[in-house]
């Protein structure tokens, strides 16, 4: 049985290449991974909008890296079905591509607990510039374990991560770590939308081992689903 409930995706979004060109990535890098077929008991669905696709990890504290298509206005990339604000009318906007790094795990009654979000501390640096100077994880038990662990705050500084955000899914019994889609995975499509958001946001080695490290605090806290109490 699927461990999320399986969305009907338009034929329009489905791409297929980028699910595979994301799973030859991850061997690239090292990684023990396959494309999940369709249909099969590790296939995963989506919770927002389209799921494209799912790769599962092999041997490694995640469990999958789940691709999702979004439709959403120009004006605001952040903004999600379902919002204030948000509009049917709006949707040819833009496209947002968010990859997901999930965990399974028994989250029910640790939902609290499991939530963090991660954004670095800064300080001005001359008259327009930021300079980096830490980071801090704001959340439950689980942002207190990440607060507390200094080889993952220096991972974080080196790879300059912006922001993290870890959400846990009681529903279907897992947690997800998903990172921003910033302006540098930018593309443009001038025909019926515009502004393509983070299609390519693959992970690097360095930054799938800062995904695996948390990952590995997560299964600290919340039993892997499927485990035997």
């Amino acid at each position: 049985m699927s461990m999320f409930k399986k969305k009907d995706v338009a034929p329009e979004v489905k791409e297929d290449e980028l699910i595979n060109e994301l799973c030859e990535r991850l061997r690239q890098i090292g990684i023990n991974a396959t494309v999940v077929a369709s249909g099969s008991p590790d296939d995963v669905g989506g919770l927002v909008t389209f799921a494209l696709g799912s790769v599962k990890v092999e041997g490694r504290n995640l469990d999958f890296v789940q691709v999702e298509k979004l439709s959403v206005p120009a004006s605001n990339p952040r903004l999600l079905p379902g919002q204030s604000g948000y509009t049917r009318e709006q949707e040819q906007g833009s496209i947002r591509y968010d990859y997901h790094y999930v965990v399974r795990a028994k989250v029910a009654g640790l939902e609290r607990k499991l939530e963090a979000e991660f954004k670095p501390t800064e300080k001005r640096k001359g008259l327009f510039g930021k300079e980096v100077v830490g980071v801090q994880w704001d959340g439950g038990e689980l942002a207190q374990q990440l607060n507390s662990d200094s080889d993952l705050k220096n991972m974080l500084l080196k790879e300059w991560v912006h922001r993290l955000v870890i959400k846990p899914e009681t529903e279907h019994q897992c947690v997800r770590i998903t990172p921003p889609t910033g302006p540098e995975a930018l593309s443009f499509d001038f025909g019926r939308h515009p502004a393509i958001l983070g299609r390519k946001a693959f992970p690097t080695r360095e930054t799938f081992e800062i995904y695996d490290k948390i990952a590995q605090h997560i299964r600290s806290i919340a039993s892997p689903r499927g485990a035997r109490p």
